[in-house]
C-alpha cells in the first residue's frame, strides 16, 4: 500500500492514502530522472568528449481526491490543501511509503493546485506539481562507532562504601562503511580527544581519500566535522561547552572525507596520539528513486 505525506515549513502535516476524506490518487515522478550531460569538442577528434552526467531537478505530480459531505466541510477541506500546498512557504518535506520502503525529499509546490469538482456534488480531484531541486531522495542515516567504552571492573574504596567502576575503551582504528545509494555522499565525523591528539586524520582506503587536522586536540576536545552537504562544510571544536569554527585548520592539501558508493574502508589515525582518539561516523546514502 503506498502512503504519501507531507509537511510544510510552518509544521502543517497531511497524509494521503487509501483512507477517506483525503485518498491518495497516485503519485508520479518517484523513479523518474532527467540529466544533463556535460562535455566538450576537442581539436582533431569528431564528435564530443564526454565529461560527466549531473542530475536535473525532479517535479512530481501528487493525485488527491477529496470528499466531504456538506459544502461547509468540503470548503474546510479545500481551505487545509491550499494552507498545505502555500508555495509562499518555501519548501517542506515529502515522505513516501510503499510496503517496508520510506523515503524523503525536499519540496516546493510548483503554485497552488487547481480543485475542480468530479461527478457529485461535494467531491472534487486535487493535481499537485512538487519541484524537488535537489533530486535525491533519502532514507535516513547510518551511524558507525569505531571506539566506545565497554565493560568495567569495580572494587570497593574506603572513601566510598558503594565502590568505584572503571570503564575500558574499545579500540578500533579502521571499519567497513556500507553506503548503499546511488551517488557517493558526505559525512557527519565526531571526533574525541580522550588524551591529546596530535593532527588527527581521517582515511578513504579505496577511494584514496585522506583528510587532515593541523591541530591539536586536548583530553575533552570534541570535533565534528559536517560535510554532508557541500555547500554548507563545517568543522567544529567544542570544550568545556564552547564551540569554535576551526575549518581554518584543515589541510587544504587533503580531501574532504566522502563516502563512495558501495563498500569503503574508512580509517582514522594521528601524528601522535592516535590512541587517545575516538571516531563515530554518520552517512545519509541518497537514492535517485525507488
Amino acid at each position: 500500500m503506498q502512503k504519501v505525506t507531507f509537511k510544510n515549513s510552518n509544521g502543517f502535516e497531511m497524509e494521503f492514502d487509501q483512507n477517506e476524506p483525503f485518498v491518495l490518487g497516485g503519485i508520479s515522478g518517484i523513479s523518474e530522472g532527467s540529466s544533463t550531460e556535460v562535455s566538450d569538442v576537442t581539436v582533431n577528434k569528431n564528435g564530443e568528449r564526454y565529461i560527466k552526467s549531473s542530475l536535473d531537478k525532479k517535479i512530481m505530480t501528487l493525485k488527491v481526491i477529496v470528499l466531504a459531505n456538506s459544502e461547509n466541510e468540503l470548503m474546510n477541506r479545500r481551505r487545509q490543501l491550499i494552507t498545505l500546498f502555500n508555495p509562499l512557504l518555501g519548501g517542506g518535506t515529502l515522505t513516501y511509503s510503499r510496503n517496508n520502503t520510506t523515503i524523503t525529499i525536499q519540496v516546493v509546490s510548483d503554485g497552488v493546485p487547481d480543485m475542480p469538482y468530479i461527478g457529485t456534488k461535494y467531491k472534487f480531484s486535487v493535481s499537485v506539481s512538487l519541484i524537488a531541486f535537489d533530486p535525491l531522495f533519502s532514507n535516513g542515516s547510518r551511524a558507525y562507532e569505531f571506539s566506545k567504552v565497554v565493560g568495567g571492573i569495580s572494587f570497593p574504596l574506603e572513601i566510598d562504601s558503594e565502590g568505584c567502576t572503571f570503564g575500558e575503551r574499545e579500540i578500533n582504528l579502521i571499519k567497513e562503511i556500507n553506503n548503499n545509494g546511488d551517488c557517493p555522499c558526505g559525512v557527519l565525523a565526531t571526533l574525541t580527544a580522550y588524551g591529546e591528539v596530535e593532527n588527527p586524520s581521517i582515511s578513504v582506503l579505496e577511494d584514496s581519500i585522506s583528510f587532515k587536522l593541523n591541530k591539536t586536540l586536548v583530553t575533552g576536545e570534541v570535533v565534528m566535522i559536517d560535510t554532508r552537504d557541500s555547500d554548507e562544510i563545517t568543522m567544529i571544536s567544542r570544550i568545556d561547552g564552547e564551540e569554535a569554527n576551526i575549518i581554518s585548520y584543515w589541510d587544504i592539501t587533503t580531501d574532504l572525507p566522502t563516502i563512495g558508493i558501495g563498500s569503503r574502508t574508512v580509517a582514522y589515525g594521528a601524528d601522535s596520539g592516535e590512541e587517545n582518539l575516538g571516531l563515530n561516523l554518520e552517512i545519509e546514502p541518497r537514492f535517485i528513486g525507488i
